[in-house]
């Protein structure tokens, strides 16, 4: 019942884009366009974008969330020396060292500026990456639950 519900948005999406197909293409390319070359220009343009559309909500749909690369996770050697740190500076020179080690793209720090680490997976987060509670793991983008795609 409850996968069923989850799916009215997306069947929702789908039904109006079958009505805006017949709507354009039969009541407006068929009865209204009265040229042949005005119709095959006509339908050629929404195909086009229709195809295009139906391609990008389809992988939408389909596609999983995206996490970091393995380059990112912290051993636990590097837990243990973060930890043995007494300050907050301390622990952000042996992260920046880190990343610099690992030559990792971290552009984004807190609002302090010290570089963001996720403790409970064990990862230094790169850019736009955020833990989901609802997928108890850390995601590279926040656009993963979104109910009119059911994913």
């Amino acid at each position: 019942v409850y996968r069923f519900f989850r799916a009215l948005p997306v069947v929702f999406i789908l039904l109006i884009t079958l009505w805006s197909y017949y709507a354009y293409v039969v009541v407006f390319c068929i009865q209204f366009v009265h040229t042949i070359v005005e119709k095959v220009l006509y339908l050629l343009f929404y195909h086009f974008f229709f195809v295009v559309f139906l391609w990008s909500f389809l992988k939408a749909i389909i596609s999983k969330p995206i996490r970091p690369p393995h380059e990112f996770y912290l051993t636990t050697e590097d837990w243990e020396q973060i930890n043995g740190a007494q300050e907050e500076q301390q622990k952000n020179a042996i992260l920046e060292a880190t990343v610099v080690a690992r030559k990792l793209p971290v552009e984004t720090t807190n609002d302090v500026g010290l570089i963001r680490v996720c403790p409970t997976c064990s990862i230094i987060k790169p850019d736009r990456c955020h833990h989901c509670s609802t997928c108890e793991c850390c995601l590279l983008k926040m656009d993963h639950h979104c109910p009119w795609i059911d994913n």
